[in-house]
């Protein structure tokens, strides 16, 4: 998927389980191992982006529907368990979660059985910017997935991002 970073192969068991236990259990183990992986892959491979620059998480939105049904958004507890880590081990105060950025304007039946030219029109227009934040130029956005398969909602996210002119964005899923 180009320009999109994911951090585990989806077909691996226990990324499987992992996924399943963030999104379907709430498990807030299975989400702190989640956001350290990520802790870890934005210190490792984007320290240069990253480095002393303010980071936004933005948890890619669910629909109203979809959080009215799960009660939470597992993208949502993944970036703030990434918080605490970047808290607790580099007393990093310049990360803010971004969760009424960006709206889910559109409700999306399970993608998981779906083709790939569905997949990917029905990304297309899914999201809009609910509030622009006052964070300083030099700031990098990361946009959290759990799953991606085509890319396609992450796109649509960067597309609507760097349509209010937000230029350092970098879109990761947990899983591919």
């Amino acid at each position: 998927v180009s320009g999109v970073h994911a951090l585990w192969q989806y077909n691996d068991p226990i990324t499987k389980a992992l996924i399943y236990k963030i999104k379907n259990t709430r498990d807030k183990h299975a989400a702190e191992c989640a956001g350290f992986a990520l802790y870890e892959f934005l210190r490792e491979k984007l320290a240069p982006v990253t480095n002393a620059q303010p980071i936004a998480l933005i948890p890619i939105p669910l629909s109203h529907k979809r959080l009215r049904e799960r009660g939470y958004n597992q993208c949502e507890l993944i970036a703030r368990a990434y918080e605490r880590i970047a808290l607790e081990r580099d007393h990093s105060h310049n990360i803010t979660v971004l969760t009424d950025m960006l709206v889910r304007m559109k409700h999306r039946s399970e993608q998981k059985e779906k083709s790939r030219s569905d997949r990917l029109s029905d990304s297309q227009g899914i999201f809009s910017i609910n509030k622009i934040p006052d964070s300083p130029t030099n700031t990098t956005y990361i946009i959290v997935d759990d799953v991606t398969t085509t890319g396609s909602t992450l796109d649509e996210a960067r597309r609507v991002l760097e349509g209010v002119g937000i230029k350092s964005i970098v879109p990761i899923a947990i899983a591919h």
